[in-house]
């Protein structure tokens, strides 16, 4: 009987820590839509899966948006998308991540299409 009475207050405080962890530090805030019309968003991976979807949900506040993949065909239906969902400014930029040595001169080249382009 005393075994499962420790038991259950370990669970219990180990519940309540986890729950107040999660909430301080984990949660994220809600940032009202009004405050992205006027901003920047770059997403990468924006052809397909969730860069595609996130782009989709930024195009429908108003975001500019600068689209990257490392297809720059994949990327024309996706910003076709998202100037129909509302977007007025949409860029797209063949942007691959992955090769370690172009990483650092393309990414310098996407933000200076940023800066240039917006």
């Amino acid at each position: 009987m005393i075994g499962i009475l420790i038991v259950l207050c370990i669970f219990t405080l180990t519940y309540f820590l986890g729950y107040y962890i999660y909430c301080n530090y984990f949660r994220a805030e809600h940032v009202p839509y009004e405050l992205l019309k006027s901003k920047r968003v770059i997403i990468t991976g924006a052809s397909r899966g969730i860069g595609e979807q996130f782009a989709y949900e930024y195009a429908k506040h108003g975001t500019c948006l600068i689209l990257a993949s490392r297809q720059l065909k994949d990327l024309e239906p996706v910003a076709q998308q998202c100037r129909t969902l509302g977007c007025q400014q949409v860029e797209c930029v063949e942007f691959d991540a992955g090769k370690v040595r172009k990483r650092v001169k393309n990414g310098m080249v996407l933000i200076c299409i940023a800066v240039q382009h917006f």
